[in-house]
């Protein structure tokens, strides 16, 4: 689960939108990681209850747990205000009535708030009550989306032997991906399309290494969204050696998980061995680490790759 989207109309306090979401996560998993963003709300705050104090450790360290990326609120309502709650409520979304919504509360939005109602898959929700507020906590994967350049360019007077020397360059340089793709060009000639897939903030970058690396003349560009699902690599342990996995969540909960070709190449040449065979002990010891949906552990060896379940 990477998205938590909280309903606050009716109202927000932090001990309710943390009853909710420990509603929503059902078993409480701990976060091992500092309350770094409890400590910069506090920060700001100024004199603070205990109990609110103490809650939003808790509310920042269970967002941690439950590996949530953004978070996402409703409106807050204006008609229960409490004072000083104003003043962090520059840039928030706000309406009209509503329940009361306490300073830290506010702070909290001010902090957390992605704005807008995310499309995702809705995996769980929870109810919460605290200081008059009555809080909704629904949680769900969303594939990440972002924003790619799409660079082209079409070439029939290189040498095909450069290519790997191009595409080498381009990677080194920040691109995400970079393929080749035969093409037959004006007169019938034989050639080759060179697609990268680049950064919205380098792609002028990236073109300035394709024209001074290759015989083009002109790069074509492009904007395009994508979805990703979001991953992390683990270090796992083989009888062969330490190998790195690559591990992702689909919308659903389900994970894939890939041992990285790289790291099982290096440990089969190193030690003749066959590459399946290391490839094979690698993706074992992966999936005997990825933990069950929502069950997420960590450490060293908490991870997975790129292999359906």
């Amino acid at each position: 689960m990477n998205v938590a989207y909280f309903d606050c109309r009716g109202g927000l306090s932090v001990q309710a939108a943390l009853a909710a979401l420990r509603e929503a996560a059902g078993a409480e998993p701990v976060a091992q990681t500092p309350a770094n963003l409890a400590e910069t709300i506090l920060a700001g705050l100024g004199p603070c209850p205990p109990e609110e104090k103490e809650a939003l450790y808790a509310f920042d360290h269970l967002l941690q747990a439950l590996a949530v990326k953004t978070v996402h609120f409703s409106p807050l309502p204006l008609a229960r205000l409490a004072e000083g709650a104003a003043g962090f409520l520059a840039g928030v979304p706000v309406q009209g009535d509503g329940g009361p919504v306490t300073v830290a509360g506010a702070a909290l939005v001010r902090a957390l708030n992605h704005g807008g109602d995310p499309p995702f898959l809705l995996k769980a929700s929870g109810t919460g009550r605290g200081r008059g507020a009555l809080v909704r906590a629904y949680l769900g994967g969303v594939d990440t989306g972002d924003e790619v350049v799409v660079l082209e360019t079409n070439l029939d007077d290189f040498n095909p032997e450069f290519h790997p020397h191009l595409s080498d360059l381009l990677l080194t340089a920040g691109a995400l991906d970079v393929f080749l793709t035969p093409v037959i060009m004006k007169k019938g000639r034989p050639g080759t399309m060179i697609t990268v897939l680049a950064p919205p903030d380098t792609w002028r970058d990236l073109a300035r290494v394709i024209l001074d690396q290759s015989t083009s003349l002109g790069v074509r560009s492009r904007r395009e969204n994508r979805l990703v699902l979001p991953r992390r690599l683990i270090e796992v342990a083989t009888p062969y050696g330490t190998v790195r996995a690559k591990v992702a969540e689909c919308p659903d909960g389900r994970r894939k998980v890939k041992p990285e070709y790289e790291d099982c190449r290096k440990i089969a040449l190193a030690g003749g061995l066959p590459l399946t065979e290391v490839y094979r002990e690698a993706l074992a010891a992966a999936w005997r680490l990825v933990p069950a949906p929502g069950k997420e552990t960590t450490g060293k060896n908490s991870g997975a790759a790129l292999a359906d379940e």
